[in-house]
C-alpha cells in the first residue's frame, strides 16, 4: 500500500487496481483508502481483469465479485444524520472523486465541498478522508448507485 501512495503521490491521475489473493475485508477497505480504485482476487478469469480496467479508466471504483461478497453492509446508523446534500456529497467522494470534481459535478464551490466533507467527518466521528471511504464500503453507501464495485 505505500507503493500505492507514493506512486499516487507522483502521478495523481493514475488509476490503480490491486491484484491480490486476499479477500479480507480489512485489506479492501485499506487498499482503496490507500487509493487504490479497484480490487482483485488472483483467481478471476483474464475478462475479469480488462474489465476491471475498463471501468476504472471511466473514473469507477471496481471490485471483483470474490471482494464484493467480503464486505458485507451494515446498518447506515450515524449516517441518518447527514443531510441529504452531506450523504450526495459522501457518495462522490466514497466513489473516488476530488473535491474539485464534486465541486464541478455538483456545481457547488471546492470551498462548499471541503465544509460539508469536515461536517460528514465530524457527525461520523471520522478523523480522516481514508476513513470515509472504508465507512461507505462498510455502510453500503455506494450500493444501488450506479457505481460499480
Amino acid at each position: 500500500l505505500t507503493a500505492t501512495e507514493i506512486m499516487l503521490e507522483r502521478r495523481p491521475d493514475m488509476r490503480i487496481v490491486i491484484l491480490t489473493m486476499h479477500d479480507n475485508p480489512e485489506y479492501i477497505s485499506s487498499a482503496l483508502s490507500h487509493g487504490a480504485v479497484g480490487y482483485l482476487l488472483k483467481d478471476v478469469p483474464t475478462d475479469e481483469i480488462k474489465q476491471a480496467i475498463d471501468v476504472v479508466m471511466t473514473g469507477e471504483t471496481y471490485l471483483c465479485t470474490g471482494a464484493q461478497g467480503s464486505i458485507a453492509p451494515k446498518k447506515p446508523g450515524a449516517r441518518d444524520a447527514l443531510t441529504e446534500r452531506e450523504q450526495t456529497i459522501l457518495l462522490q467522494l466514497a466513489s473516488g472523486k476530488s473535491n474539485k470534481e464534486v465541486a464541478r459535478t455538483l456545481d457547488i464551490s471546492v470551498r462548499t465541498v471541503e465544509t460539508h466533507r469536515k461536517n460528514i467527518k465530524r457527525k461520523l466521528g471520522i478523523s480522516s478522508t481514508a476513513g470515509l471511504t472504508r465507512y461507505a464500503l462498510e455502510h453500503g453507501v455506494l450500493q444501488g448507485t450506479g457505481v460499480r464495485l
